[in-house]
């Protein structure tokens, strides 16, 4: 099985060709950049030197959110072209749990946190498993650094790029309880979200197209004000 993975929830995106063997390609944008100039270009140069077509891959992946919501609705509606074009099967994977999935071992509780703005962090709460992989423990969260901390009773390892937000504020919350990745962790990849993907479509879990949206947790600034919760 070959997957080809799409990264776009957060500004530095990525794209990947997975398989049961592991990761057989990554290419990151490079900078912070608007994704809809580079991805398709990204997309074809991996398929390029991995000697590759569309064909020739068993289906996509592409990370639901949350994140950006612009950057999340590219890198879907991307991937769900290419996976109508092409009759292939397609799955959304929660940006959270690729997050989690990049740490392939702690023995403490693992946090992904992503800047929300508004002085927000999205978050969920890991554990790995003792065979391999990771379980997510609640729901996926959108609330503020200091709500989080207070969630927190043990040692928790952090990552994501709200990290560099909010590194401070929690060492002061949580003090030797808080532990932090390297910046290597900052932003989610394609490679896990393809790992993930993989897994899902391995047991013929594929998505709905005509269902599927991205995984926002809090409803972008459009769909408040037309629910009349904000004067426009």
């Amino acid at each position: 099985m070959r997957v080809l993975a799409v990264e776009t929830a957060t500004p530095l995106g990525s794209v990947s060709l997975v398989d049961e063997d592991g990761v057989i390609l990554e290419r990151e944008s490079g900078a912070v950049s608007a994704h809809s100039t580079w991805l398709l270009p990204a997309i074809r140069d991996l398929l390029a030197t991995a000697r590759l077509s569309l064909e020739e891959v068993t289906g996509f992946a592409v990370s639901a959110g949350p994140g950006s919501f612009t950057g999340l609705r590219i890198g879907m509606s991307t991937v769900k072209g290419l996976a109508l074009a092409t009759g292939k099967p397609m799955v959304a994977v929660p940006t959270l749990d690729a997050l989690a999935e990049m740490i392939p071992f702690c023995r403490h509780l693992v946090c992904p946190i992503l800047d929300a703005r508004k002085k927000e962090v999205y978050a969920a709460l890991y554990r790995h498993l003792p065979r391999g992989g990771v379980r997510r423990q609640g729901d996926y969260l959108v609330l503020a650094p200091r709500d989080l901390a207070c969630m927190i009773t043990g040692k928790v390892l952090f990552l994501g790029t709200g990290v560099d937000l909010y590194r401070d504020l929690m060492m002061e919350l949580l003090g030797k309880k808080a532990l932090f990745a390297s910046a290597h962790f900052r932003h989610p990849r394609a490679s896990a979200v393809g790992r993930l993907g993989l897994r899902r479509l391995a047991r013929g879990q594929a998505d709905d197209l005509d269902r599927l949206e991205p995984l926002y947790v809090r409803p972008s600034q459009a769909e408040l004000i037309r629910k009349g919760r904000l004067k426009g």
